[in-house]
């Protein structure tokens, strides 16, 4: 579901509005979790059934594929530890907040999130400082329509939809065309899909086919994830 957006006119009113706008997304959630060792010295590595408790921990990961009226392409995801400041001060009390008692409530459901500081910073290779953002959650929405409606309320859009033709949708008046761009970008997201789904064809076509920008690019039979499949 695509369309026009009528643009602000007004230049201070635009200024404005892009600074409220900046770190806020919308779109679908996908949300997973894997116990994690964590010891000091050592890299991060997955903890498997059988290994010794001593270090283990939670990894959340959050990702959100903008929805296509936005404009955007890329996913905005973070992998979160659950036993930091940034899952129980920031992400969850987000959460918590709407209602939601288990992370399988939210996945695959729409959702409105801002970025916000983590609480971590760093210096680039330039040496300039850098904040750290994590997910706060604004609402979660059953509804695309739902969704829609508030992208147009919080950055002062208007989306044109085309009428509906013999029972089939009308394809937007604004359709993107595929580029070589975005399929770049669809593509960096392939390993983490497929190494999720590699035990299970049909989830991982299930995977795919759910996730714009990549269900315009890749399929199971793609080359690309064939040979991810075979590397696994």
């Amino acid at each position: 579901m695509m369309g026009t957006a009528t643009a602000v006119l007004d230049p201070m009113a635009a200024a404005v509005q892009d600074a409220e706008t900046a770190a806020q997304y919308f779109g679908k959630i996908d949300i997973d979790a894997q116990f994690v060792v964590l010891k000091k010295g050592q890299p991060k590595s997955v903890w498997l059934e059988g290994m010794d408790t001593d270090g283990r921990t939670t990894e959340v990961t959050i990702r959100l594929n903008p929805h296509d009226v936005t404009g955007l392409t890329k996913f905005v995801e973070r992998k979160i530890i659950s036993n930091s400041g940034e899952w129980s001060n920031k992400v969850w009390p987000s959460l918590r907040d709407l209602g939601i008692k288990a992370l399988p409530e939210i996945n695959r459901k729409w959702a409105h999130i801002e970025l916000v500081p983590n609480g971590r910073t760093w210096k680039d290779k330039e040496g300039q400082d850098v904040t750290g953002t994590t997910f706060k959650f604004i609402k979660i929405y059953e509804l695309e329509s739902d969704l829609i409606k508030q992208w147009e309320d919080v950055t002062g859009s208007n989306v044109a939809h085309t009428p509906q033709t013999n029972g089939t949708p009308a394809q937007s008046v604004n359709q993107p065309q595929t580029n070589d761009a975005e399929k770049a970008a669809a593509m960096q997201f392939l390993p983490h899909i497929v190494a999720a789904n590699k035990h299970d064809l049909n989830a991982l076509a299930t995977a795919l086919a759910s996730m714009s920008p990549i269900n315009k690019y890749f399929t199971p039979q793609s080359p690309e994830v064939l040979a991810l499949l075979e590397v696994g």
